[in-house]
C-alpha cells in the first residue's frame, strides 16, 4: 500500500490507530518503531535511534508531528524502485543515442553510437590514407568532433578504403574527385555501396542517401567491415609460407588453403598456446578470448625478446583478483595486454581499434595483425 502526508496526519488523528501514543504531540523513540510500522516502513532499532538523533532538532528524543512527515517522505524516497533505479542506472559515458533515421523506424527506434568508435575509426584513416593525394583535403579527420561523418559523404574516402582492402576493386577513374554535386556525390556512394558488396560487406538498408545523411550507425558499421577485410585480407600461404607449420596429421596443402581466413587464425592461435604449454585452446573469437588470456599467452610468444614482453599482466591480475576473472577484471588484464601489443610488436594502429564495440571482430583482427608483425 502507498501512503501519503495526508494518510500519515489523518492516522495521527485517528483514535483507533495513533502515530501518538501518549497524546503529548510528539512521538518519542519508543513511540517511532510502531508509528513507522503503522505507515509501512519497519525498522530495526539501531536505525531508529539514529534517525531520532537526525531529525530531532530540539534535542528532547521525540521528533514532532512535521519531522515524522519529513522522515518519512525520506524513507519512502530510499524504498521508492523508480526513484533508486533512476538514481543507480546511469547514462553510459561517450555514447550517443539517436532516434529512427527514417519514416519507418523513427519511432520507438534508437541507434547507439560510442564516440571511442568514431575517433578509432578517423585515426585508422588518417593513417592508411595519409598519402593518397586525392584524400589530401579531406584529412586529416578530427573524430572528436565527428568529422568523420562529414568527411565520407563524398565517397571519396569510401572507395579509397575499399581499394585499401581489396586492391582494385573499383577503377579509380570512375570516382568522382572534383565538382562534387549531389549527384555526383551520389554516384561515388552507390559505387563505394555496391563495391564493398562485391567484396563480402553487408549493406542491407545502406543507400547512398544515408550516407550523404551522415547517418552514423549506418556509416560505422560499413567503415568496420570495409576495414575487417583488410586486416584478414591477407591470411594465406601466400603472405605467410610458415603458415605450413599449422597442418595437422594426414592434412595437405590443399586442405589449409581451403580453410576461411578466422579458421587459420584459429589454429594459429591454438598453436602457439601448444607451444607456449598451455592445454587451453579456443573454437571462436568470442566467449573463449574475452578474458584476455589466451591473447596474453599469445604475444609473450610472438613478441621479440628484446622488447621485454613477459607475463606479468597475467600474474598480477590472478594475484589480485584470486583467480575471479569479473567483467572490470577483464577490462584491466585486456588494457595491459593491449600494452603488450603496442609496446612488443610496435603497433599502434590496432591499439586504437580495441576501443570499438564489435568485440569479436576486434579481437580478430588484433590476432590477425598480430601474426603480420609476430616473429617467433
Amino acid at each position: 500500500m502507498v501512503y501519503n502526508n495526508d494518510h500519515v496526519e489523518n492516522t495521527g488523528r485517528r483514535e483507533g490507530m495513533p502515530l501518538d501514543e501518549d497524546g503529548n504531540g510528539r512521538i518519542s523513540l519508543a513511540e517511532l518503531g510502531h508509528a513507522l510500522e503503522t505507515v509501512g516502513i519497519k525498522m530495526p532499532g539501531y536505525q531508529l535511534r539514529e534517525i531520532v538523533s537526525k531529525f530531532d532538532r530540539d534535542g528532547d528524543g521525540s521528533i514532532d508531528m512535521q519531522e515524522f512527515k519529513r522522515l518519512y517522505e525520506d524513507e519512502k524516497s530510499k524504498r521508492d524502485i523508480g526513484v533508486t533505479f533512476k538514481k543507480r542506472v546511469k547514462a553510459r559515458e561517450g555514447v550517443d543515442t539517436l532516434g529512427g533515421t527514417s519514416n519507418a523506424s523513427v519511432e520507438g527506434t534508437t541507434h547507439s553510437v560510442r564516440k571511442a568508435e568514431t575517433v578509432a575509426f578517423s585515426n585508422w584513416i588518417n593513417t592508411n590514407l595519409k598519402e593518397d593525394a586525392d584524400c589530401k583535403d579531406l584529412l586529416p579527420i578530427q573524430g572528436e568532433n565527428n568529422e568523420l561523418f562529414d568527411r565520407c559523404k563524398t565517397g571519396i574516402i569510401l572507395c579509397k578504403l575499399i581499394n585499401k582492402s581489396a586492391p582494385k576493386t573499383i577503377d579509380e577513374r570512375t570516382i568522382n574527385k572534383t565538382n562534387l554535386s549531389v549527384y555526383r556525390r551520389h554516384e561515388n556512394l552507390t559505387l563505394a555501396i555496391t563495391s564493398a558488396q562485391s567484396i563480402g560487406c553487408s549493406t542491407v538498408n545502406i543507400g547512398p542517401d544515408d550516407l550523404d545523411a551522415g547517418r552514423p550507425h549506418l556509416v560505422l558499421g560499413l567503415l568496420w567491415q570495409i576495414i575487417r577485410i583488410g586486416l584478414l585480407s591477407d591470411i594465406n600461404l601466400a603472405h605467410h609460407p610458415g603458415l605450413i607449420h599449422l597442418l595437422e596429421e594426414g592434412e595437405t596443402l590443399e586442405d589449409l588453403q581451403k580453410l576461411s581466413p578466422e579458421a587459420i587464425l584459429l589454429r594459429w592461435v591454438n598453436y602457439h598456446l601448444r607451444n607456449a604449454g598451455q592445454d587451453r585452446r579456443i573454437n571462436n573469437f568470442s566467449e573463449d578470448i574475452k578474458d584476455s588470456e589466451v591473447y596474453t599467452y599469445l604475444l609473450h610468444q610472438i613478441s621479440p625478446k628484446d622488447r621485454g614482453v613477459d607475463l606479468s599482466p597475467l600474474r598480477e591480475h590472478l594475484v589480485t583478483t584470486g583467480m575471479f576473472m569479473g567483467r572490470r577484471n577483464r577490462g584491466r588484464l585486456r588494457e595491459k595486454t593491449i600494452g603488450g601489443l603496442a609496446s612488443g610488436l610496435g603497433v599502434g594502429s590496432m591499439v586504437e581499434m580495441i576501443k570499438m564495440t564489435r568485440e569479436h571482430d576486434v579481437w580478430r583482427g588484433m590476432i590477425a595483425n598480430a601474426m603480420r608483425h609476430g616473429t617467433r
